[in-house]
């Protein structure tokens, strides 16, 4: 299997704050966690050819990865995901993310 590179670029209020280049996506830490849960693939982390449909909850994939510590604002990902013989993905993703109100009882 050829490796899968690709990189994330992350955008606040329109201002680049990350660039995250990806040499092989089954070696991230992070991004292989997150296929082999999405997509409920083996160890393995192969993916076949095919549609896949999933949903994720962006705030306890944030709050997992960022812990309680967020950087407010409208951040836009862009990211592409390739390898030697095929674009496999590209995305954007545009979220606010904004701090919830504490309620007292």
């Amino acid at each position: 299997m050829k490796a899968v590179k690709g990189k994330i670029i992350g955008l606040v209020n329109n201002n680049p704050l990350l660039r995250i280049p990806i040499k092989d996506l089954c070696e991230h830490i992070f991004l292989r966690t997150l296929i082999m849960t999405a997509l409920n693939t083996p160890d393995r982390c192969a993916i076949n050819k095919g549609h896949y449909q999933f949903t994720l909850d962006i705030q306890k994939v944030a709050r997992s990865f960022y812990g309680s510590k967020f950087m407010y604002g409208n951040w836009t990902f862009q990211w592409n995901f390739y390898s030697d013989v095929c674009n496999m993905h590209c995305g954007l993703l545009n979220l606010s993310l904004t701090p919830t109100k504490s309620h007292v009882d």
